[in-house]
């Protein structure tokens, strides 16, 4: 195998190894949101979510990431109509407060219950052992909310 090279395999693949290389990570997300405020994604359940701001990257809407990577893109579905959407990526790294990294482009979510594509391209990078939280911002109330969130890991050994 060629470094730089596309390898093709039919059938099954087995390794006694450990992969290393670009994989993808997705996160989860449920939330109701009731303004069209700037809100951060809940991570573990939306229990948590209701006991934390959603205006604020509390403990419970972040998490340490293991590998460098980026976040490649958010699908997000609401109840609602929400209008222009964005979405942006907050980083901390030792000892600094949570700051925005990324703003994604903006999307019109112009039907609800309807899945759109929030993608992220520049200043969408984190660092091993960095804090990352994700922040929407809808124009109008969002309602109940699904997100996936994809990320992209170089992992290095």
């Amino acid at each position: 195998v060629q470094s730089g090279k596309q390898v093709t395999v039919e059938g099954d693949i087995s390794a006694s190894g450990t992969y290393f290389g670009k994989q993808y990570y997705y996160t989860f997300h449920s939330w109701n949101g009731n303004n069209e405020d700037r809100m951060f994604l809940p991570l573990n359940s939306t229990t948590e979510a209701s006991a934390v701001p959603t205006d604020t990257a509390g403990y419970q809407r972040r998490f340490i990431v293991p590998y460098d990577g980026t976040l490649e893109k958010l699908l997000i579905r609401a109840e609602n109509a929400t209008g222009n959407t964005s979405g942006s990526m907050w980083k901390a790294g030792d000892a600094a407060a949570m700051s925005e990294a990324s703003v994604s482009d903006t999307v019109n979510m112009s039907a609800g219950n309807t899945t759109y594509t929030l993608t992220f391209s520049s200043g969408n990078t984190f660092s091993a052992g960095e804090v990352v939280s994700i922040a929407i911002h809808p124009t109008n109330d969002i309602d109940d909310a699904q997100a996936t969130a994809v990320w992209l890991y170089t992992v290095n050994g």
